[in-house]
């Protein structure tokens, strides 16, 4: 009785493994990261939010220091919106919430830059 119990489990998670879509929909919802250059003279802090239940959730603030890469890991896929301070004097705003889309299994990588007219402001450039 033992024997014929333990045989149909194995036989159900043999049959479990060789579904196609079991493995795929574990890949599909893997977590992406946003990566940040600063490309300025100016230390800058990035954070961004997303709206989930028509709530904000706002990540981690993260410095980045001028000529230097740091990346905001472990993101869900969907719409993320950025904001640039000033490490200074954080009442200065250089962007304020762009609009980025994160797509699945899609690292991102921006550089954050001067804006060409406006030198108060900054744009980021998707690479």
């Amino acid at each position: 009785m033992r024997l014929l119990l333990f045989s149909r489990i194995c036989l159900g998670l043999l049959a479990l493994s060789l579904v196609p879509g079991a493995s795929h929909s574990q890949n599909q919802n893997q977590p992406v990261s946003l990566s940040f250059r600063n490309d300025t003279k100016v230390a800058v802090i990035v954070q961004s939010w997303t709206l989930v239940n028509n709530m904000p959730r706002r990540g981690q603030a993260i410095q980045v220091n001028p000529g230097k890469s740091i990346a905001d890991k472990s993101l869900p896929a969907g719409t993320r919106y950025v904001s640039v301070y000033d490490a200074n004097q954080l009442t200065r705003i250089y962007l304020r919430d762009q609009r980025v889309e994160v797509q699945r299994n899609a690292d991102l990588t921006f550089s954050i830059r001067l804006h060409a007219t406006i030198p108060q402001r900054m744009i980021l450039n998707q690479e």
